[in-house]
């Protein structure tokens, strides 16, 4: 579920790359030491950074400066469906079973000229399963049915009579939002010399508004459209020189589910 905490995360991960292009471990774009953190800064600490000549950037919900921009369906959305990375093979009266279980995949046979017609007997295979142990668990179940299988490894065969197809199926990421918001965000730059400001802020506000397509952690999108620029110079005496740049940044309340497909409409499944 993404959360203004989300946002924030997000903006300041793109600041502390616009930073540090190479990593922490490499010096600054600016020559500086700089600092990037959520939320306003504490007194004390930054007082002690500006003195060390460090640049401080803090990434704050500006309150008050929010609206309800709900205005889309509610409906389950399809996000993403993974291909199965496990594969049925059939062969005359076999079906071996390969690949491996990253994630969790359901693997069903249906017997085609068995009754009930078309049933379908389904084994859920997490990443604790093996082939074998996927040929043992559909073995069982057709044994279970009268059906006189066997298993013998990764492969199981099916008496002479018996039609059969096989089918993997995955599990599908769906998201469904509930609400949708826009909120201000503040990017606000603590500058020990009006001279860090004016190389760092073009910086930090192209990176920004390079960005307009945020991701955020839960694999949900966010809108970032750039809004002012307030420069403040009033405590240069004790050696602040501020620039805060602020976005508008519209995201859902979302709730992001994971959903089997279908493979069967009647299936026996075991547990």
């Amino acid at each position: 579920m993404a959360d203004i905490v989300d946002v924030e995360k997000a903006i300041a991960q793109i600041v502390a790359n616009c930073l540090y292009p190479n990593g922490t471990s490499q010096p600054s774009v600016i020559g500086n030491d700089c600092k990037v953190m959520r939320g306003w800064p504490v007194p004390a600490q930054l007082d002690s950074d500006l003195a060390a000549g460090i640049l401080t950037v803090s990434v704050f919900p500006m309150a008050g400066v929010e609206r309800n921009t709900t205005r889309l369906t509610t409906d389950p959305q399809v996000l993403n469906i993974p291909a199965p990375t496990i594969t049925a093979t059939i062969s005359g009266q076999t079906i071996t079973f390969a690949g491996t279980i990253p994630t969790a995949q359901n693997v069903g046979v249906t017997l085609g000229d068995w009754l009930p017609a078309n049933q379908t007997y389904v084994y859920p295979a997490t990443p604790a399963d093996t082939m074998t142990t996927i040929a043992a668990g559909l073995a069982a179940l057709l044994v279970a049915a009268g059906v006189a299988a066997t298993s013998s490894g990764p492969v199981l065969t099916l008496p002479a009579t018996i039609i059969a197809s096989a089918i993997v199926g995955v599990f599908g990421t769906m998201w469904q939002e509930f609400k949708r918001q826009e909120r201000g965000v503040m990017v606000t730059l603590w500058c020990p010399t009006h001279q860090m400001r004016d190389i760092a802020a073009p910086l930090i506000d192209l990176a920004l508004v390079q960005n307009e397509h945020l991701l955020l952690g839960d694999g949900s999108g966010a809108r970032m459209v750039y809004q002012r620029t307030m420069i403040s110079d009033e405590r240069q005496t004790v050696e602040i020189y501020r620039r805060d740049l602020v976005y508008m940044v519209e995201y859902g309340t979302n709730v992001i589910t994971q959903v089997p497909q279908i493979i069967s409409t009647k299936a026996i499944v075991t547990t």
